[in-house]
């Protein structure tokens, strides 16, 4: 990018007019290759900001902070995808953050919009960033007269009284606000709340991301477990499996002191499930799930995002009007469309598993959405796709068994499959990429494919034919099933069975996407 900070400000100023409801301009579309361009550039971005005057009253303010974030969103997707510079990026833009913090070049209301655009991007933060949090909110505190070494526990109580007495909604202000909260003081805060009137609130922060936080809300539960009510005992039975191996004894030993006194478990609403939907499943395996539910005349809608466990989930009230146009986009840019019951329980339980392995227990929200349709039996379960996939060749036409037509499918792939909307994202990520294009010019495409096809795509065959097995499936689980279930299903078989992938054209042009994607970065 050229001339930075005359193109940061320009950005600042076109994404605080479409923010505004103003119609986005043409000149956003070139954002995202700047990013993958120069990601450090982030960092001028921050500066900039840093030096607005009348902070965050200042004009482009949102601007500036919609940049970042959409900046900081893609800098965490290249990271995950092995890119080391994009790593490099997010440190240096947090070093710098800590460092302008402490220097007093930034003013609170700043400071936090900036940790919570962090959170929004999924980017956790580092020790140098949490200190800085901490000394901001000890100004808050002694500027307020509160002494005590919980001054940012007693800040953010202060945004629990906002949400009422709705546990979900005070834990949802409470991770956005103290996203760079020091681990130690969201650990006294979850005790807090679940030593006093709010322990149906830090019943949830069972669930939080940090386990040092989770220790503290089991422990002071523990304290006061005869005071519980059925409600949060059926919490406590429902996500006691939604939590790591090590933890489930003390969640235990929490519903045993609460059922001594005689106190039942609440039942479960009654299921109010309407519309189930689900996105196309995207290269990297993102997919979203949206869910509207009714009781009498009023409406939500739910939200679901699962990829390597489930990221994100909410739920909240819409009008019939508002969800129609949500759909309405969702259908033209991810493929939504219609789906079971069962292929929402199988996504849910299957990314539960995924996430316990790596540790991250779900998003409290999801236990909210559970409520609401009655999913009691959401619990931990991978998903074997090879066992969807026989199933899938069992409900295969005999027409599509024939192997003259799995051979004209599989010749036609590059084509009938530019039907599934994220099929621009089916590309490899990540530095074996770059180490196969090794020594490749890139105007050699054809050999820069072959390379690609034996060196990128061979080995992550079987990741593949899990990948098409779950788009066949999702199709096949559609409330009117288009017949591409069953195309879906023939090349996921290809795959699973071992053939060529020179063969199969829609590998090819996967092959091909992902050399321009790894010379684009």
């Amino acid at each position: 990018m050229t001339e930075k900070p005359a193109s940061i400000e320009r950005y600042g100023r076109l994404l605080t007019a479409a923010a505004e409801g103003g119609i986005p301009s043409s000149r956003l579309a070139g954002l995202e290759q700047d990013i993958m361009r120069d990601p450090g550039i982030c960092v001028d971005a921050l500066a900039q900001f840093a030096r607005l005057a009348d902070g965050m009253a200042h004009p482009f303010a949102d601007g500036y902070l919609i940049l970042i974030e959409v900046w900081l969103t893609n800098l965490r997707l290249m990271a995950e995808a092995g890119h080391e510079q994009a790593e490099k990026a997010i440190a240096e833009f947090q070093r710098h953050l800590a460092a302008i913090a402490g220097d007093g070049d930034i003013d609170a209301d700043m400071f936090l919009a900036l940790t919570l655009a962090l959170g929004h991007a999924g980017i956790e933060v580092t020790e140098k960033v949490e200190a800085m949090m901490g000394r901001y909110a000890a100004e808050f505190a002694d500027d307020d007269g509160v002494d005590g070494e919980h001054a940012i526990a007693d800040a953010l109580s202060d945004l629990a009284a906002l949400a009422g007495n709705d546990p979900f909604a005070i834990i949802a202000m409470m991770t956005e606000a103290g996203h760079a909260m020091p681990a130690a003081a969201k650990a006294a805060m979850a005790a807090e709340l679940a030593a006093q009137d709010m322990a149906a609130a830090g019943v949830l922060f069972l669930l939080d991301p940090a386990q040092e936080v989770r220790a503290a809300s089991a422990s002071a539960l523990k304290e006061i477990a005869a005071r519980l009510d059925g409600v949060s005992l059926r919490r406590l039975i429902a996500l006691r499996n939604w939590v790591p191996e090590g933890e489930r004894a003390g969640i235990d030993a929490i519903i045993r002191t609460a059922r001594a006194p005689g106190v039942a478990c609440a039942p479960w609403p009654d299921s109010s499930l309407e519309e189930i939907h689900a996105s196309s499943l995207d290269g990297a395996g993102a997919q979203g799930l949206m869910l509207v539910t009714r009781a009498e005349r009023k409406r939500r809608l739910s939200s679901i995002l699962t990829k390597n466990g489930v990221r994100d989930a909410w739920t909240a009230p819409q009008t019939k009007a508002e969800i129609t146009a949500v759909f309405a986009m969702a259908r033209r840019e991810s493929g939504l469309d219609t789906v079971s019951r069962r292929y929402l329980d199988i996504a849910v339980c299957h990314h539960l598993h995924v996430g316990l392995a790596a540790g991250a227990p779900p998003p409290a929200g999801l236990l909210e959405i559970a409520e609401e349709i009655g999913a009691a039996d959401w619990t931990p379960q991978a998903f074997e796709w090879r066992a969807e996939l026989e199933r899938l060749e069992k409900a295969l036409p005999a027409a599509a068994r024939a192997d003259k037509r799995r051979r004209d499918i599989l010749e036609h792939s590059e084509f009938w499959s530019l039907n599934d909307a994220a099929h621009e994202s089916w590309f490899e990520d990540g530095p074996h990429v770059m180490e196969a294009l090794k020594g490749v010019k890139r105007h050699d495409r054809a050999r820069a494919t072959e390379r690609v096809l034996e060196q990128v795509l061979a080995p992550a065959s079987n990741k593949w034919a899990g990948h098409f097995t779950w788009t066949a499936m999702r199709l096949h689980e559609c409330e009117k099933p288009p017949a591409m279930w069953e195309n879906f299903t023939i090349l996921a078989s290809a795959l699973a069975t071992g053939m060529a992938l020179a063969g199969i054209p829609v590998m090819r042009a996967i092959a091909e996407r992902t050399a321009e994607a790894a010379w684009t970065r």
